[in-house]
């Protein structure tokens, strides 16, 4: 890697880190509403903080000896499925949290999941708060300023389990960050895989095949593939009719991450400079140079004509019908849409690849924060280790490959997941909520990778690898197929991205981010839309040079200042 690089980019040596059932059902849109920074990365299987189990051995992890009422605000709606006997308020989590932790949980309030946000933000204002909740930054921010959350600095330093913290505290406690202030914790991390937001390269293996090709190692052979995938008939029909690479509407999309990525640009984060100053990754010179490879790729007809105005959704119905050669997406596109394309066509083969670079070295992709929301308790609570205690058995459950305080609960679990609640994505309305390991699929590709290699069962390890394996490959078919995709090979491609750059900034949004963000969001998005089409590259300046005039620069001032 260029010197030049690693003085405009935060690296971060990171591994991989995926969840299926929740990332499947997001947009391939990267959300950049909350920004976050992380030191180099902790190994994922690294042992449990020195020190845990010996400062718990006085405190009771398990079952009150009384009942323990806790107020929590739930949802219905998109995603949330119950099997026969069970509802929003007697499900299968409150009744294992009644029976292993003596805590009963009861609902607030019910509402839409369309409409929490708008929930939560009248509670804040009426000061008419469940005991627990689930928000975001600017929520969270609000509540501390109010002073209507509890410190849970102590609470979580003695009752989170070993294998809570290990999971919760990845990349150096990255996610605490944003709910610390003035020494204290005042929200717990609810993180998800860390894998959702970061390019991989699928790829029409049989188009390649056809043409005579390999898969493309660096800039100059992608624009190659793409032109011969444009002009030269991949899919054998006679007809000029297919496009080289999915690109969608929007400035957070990952074929945008990936191809900038290339040039050492990191589009719609802050980044840091040489010296150390945080930046706007959109404004600096290497955008420049992406956008010149985008516009030259949009020329020869590598991307639809009108994608600035096209959507994710519709961008997938290509994909789906065969019309695309190359996504750039995320480790569960298998799943989704290219499952989907298999079953319009038997004869499509579609493989993973590394995402090219300009001279065929490590990548070292754009990566966005794995947590988004934290789990926050009313200040008045009497009880705020019982969350702790809660979020120790969701661990045990769903997380842990070697579960210690709840192992009856994993077993139960997995059980209910393969039966009653099979296909019902049951873990939606997990106790208090739910959160996932950002490293936990990392570790179950391993295990499904050591198996595939040996064919030796015995390295199916953890109760979601055997789940995984029994449940989804096994039997067959094009489930698994996109399951053996995502995990022999998109999850290798993530496992060996040794770098990643996050964003440099991670608190709440500033003043001038809350006023101009939508303006300057806007400009943004016109202006590389028009330089991709063709609008001389010289705009680019313009566009810098007005992007700053217009707030840019009061919001670098406003961080710069935090820091």
């Amino acid at each position: 890697m260029s010197n030049r690089r690693k003085g405009k980019a935060w690296l971060l040596s990171a591994t991989a880190a995926i969840l299926i059932t929740t990332a499947a059902c997001s947009s391939n849109n990267n959300s950049n509403a909350s920004t976050s920074t992380a030191s180099p990365s902790t190994d994922a299987s690294a042992a449990a903080p020195e020190g845990t189990k010996d400062a718990q051995a006085e405190i009771n992890l398990k079952a009150y000896a009384e009942p323990v009422t806790v107020t929590i605000g739930a949802t219905v709606g998109a995603g949330i499925n119950y099997p026969e006997g069970e509802s929003v308020d007697d499900n299968i989590h409150t009744r294992l949290n009644k029976e292993m932790l003596n805590i009963e949980y009861k609902n607030k309030f019910v509402v839409e999941a369309s409409k929490l946000s708008e929930k939560i933000n009248l509670a804040i204002a009426s000061d008419d708060l469940p005991d627990v909740l689930l928000v975001g930054t600017e929520q969270m921010q609000k509540m501390i300023k109010n002073d209507q959350l509890a410190d849970l600095s102590q609470v979580y330093d003695q009752y989170a389990s070993a294998e809570l913290k290990r999971n919760l505290e990845y990349q150096n406690r990255v996610s605490f960050v944003p709910a610390e202030t003035d020494g204290k914790l005042y929200g717990i991390p609810a993180p998800k895989d860390y894998g959702n937001s970061i390019p991989v390269m699928y790829i029409r293996q049989d188009w390649l095949d056809a043409l005579g090709l390999k898969p493309p190692k660096t800039m100059d052979e992608l624009t190659a593939v793409a032109k011969a995938f444009v002009e030269s008939d991949p899919d054998k029909n006679g007809q000029k009719d297919t496009f080289a690479i999915s690109l969608e509407s929007g400035m957070n999309t990952l074929a945008m991450d990936a191809i900038a990525s290339a040039f050492g640009a990191y589009p719609s984060i802050m980044v840091k400079d040489a010296s150390g100053q945080i930046v706007y990754g959109s404004t600096q010179p290497e955008m420049k140079e992406a956008l010149k490879k985008m516009q030259e790729l949009y020329k020869l007809g590598a991307f639809d004509p009108e994608f600035g105005i096209k959507d994710y959704a519709v961008t997938v119905e290509k994909i789906m019908a065969g019309k695309v050669g190359i996504l750039f997406g995320a480790f569960w596109n298998p799943l989704y849409p290219l499952k989907q394309n298999l079953e319009n066509d038997p004869n499509a083969k579609w493989n993973a690849y590394p995402i090219p670079t300009l001279d065929g070295g490590a990548p070292v992709p754009k990566a966005l924060p794995f947590t988004n929301e934290w789990i926050v308790v009313r200040k008045a609570f009497e009880h705020p280790e019982a969350i702790v205690k809660s979020m120790n058995l969701w661990t045990d459950m769903f997380i842990s490959s070697k579960p210690e305080l709840f192992p009856e609960a994993q077993k139960r679990w997995y059980e209910a997941i393969g039966s009653t609640h099979k296909g019902l994505e049951a873990h939606n309305y997990a106790r208090p909520f739910f959160f996932d390991s950002p490293f936990g699929n990392l570790e179950v590709g391993r295990e499904l990778r050591a198996y595939h290699e040996s064919n030796d069962e015995s390295k199916l390890v953890s109760a979601k690898a055997k789940d995984v394996f029994t449940n989804q490959i096994k039997p067959g078919g094009l489930q698994a197929w996109a399951m053996e995709k995502m995990y022999y090979e998109a999850e290798a491609v993530l496992d060996g991205y040794k770098e990643l750059v996050y964003p440099a900034y991670v608190g709440a949004s500033t003043p001038t981010m809350l006023s101009k963000g939508p303006t300057l969001g806007k400009l943004e998005s016109e202006t590389f839309v028009n330089i991709i089409m063709g609008a001389s590259i010289d705009t680019f300046d313009a566009f810098v040079e007005k992007y700053h005039k217009l707030g840019g620069d009061d919001i670098l001032k406003e961080i710069n200042t935090q820091k």
